[in-house]
């Protein structure tokens, strides 16, 4: 199985589980949930920047403790490339003062959380940037990505973070190319 269909069905994974998982809502998911700043309104891709439009004001909405994080998944380039746009306690990039200010990163690898399900959890990235904020748009510059296949914004966890990743806890909301 190529990367291109790993990341492919990883993402579905994610997708498909976060959502069985939608009626559990600890404090970060019910903050987000209700947050218009993770809602997505449009996404735009030119030349290599890659641009979300949200219902509410683009880095509006930050995590409130340390263990977890609010991103947008973007998933491109028929599942080959996934970039995730995020805010979070936990420095892990070189690229922000405080990783609670809006950063990107490519995800690089995927693994199953502690329950088993496969792509549930980020196992590795690499910095990818800061992501501009303007009014209601989040934008990342200078990626690879030649097509957007999927949005997602969600929030994560670091709790497991060494033995399985940052794994995805919600998913708020989701875009899908036409």
């Amino acid at each position: 199985m190529n990367t291109k269909t790993i990341l492919g069905i990883s993402f579905a994974a994610i997708f498909v589980v976060s959502m069985i998982f939608a009626g559990n809502l600890g404090s970060a998911e019910a903050k987000g949930k209700h947050s218009p700043d993770l809602r997505i309104e449009a996404v735009d891709l030119t030349d290599g920047t890659i641009t979300i439009t949200s219902a509410g004001t683009a880095g509006g909405t930050i995590p409130d403790n340390g263990s977890d994080v609010y991103a947008y998944i973007v998933i491109g380039n028929d599942g080959d490339v996934a970039y995730a746009l995020a805010s979070h306690d936990v420095e892990d990039s070189g690229d922000v003062g405080s990783d609670l200010e809006w950063h990107g990163h490519l995800i690089t690898g995927l693994g199953a959380d502690h329950k088993g399900v496969p792509g549930n959890c980020i196992t590795s990235l690499e910095d990818a940037g800061i992501v501009g904020l303007s009014g209601s748009d989040y934008t990342l510059d200078g990626t690879s990505l030649i097509t957007v296949d999927a949005v997602l914004s969600v929030v994560a966890n670091v709790d497991r973070f060494e033995t399985e990743g940052v794994c995805i806890k919600h998913v708020f909301d989701s875009w899908f190319a036409a």
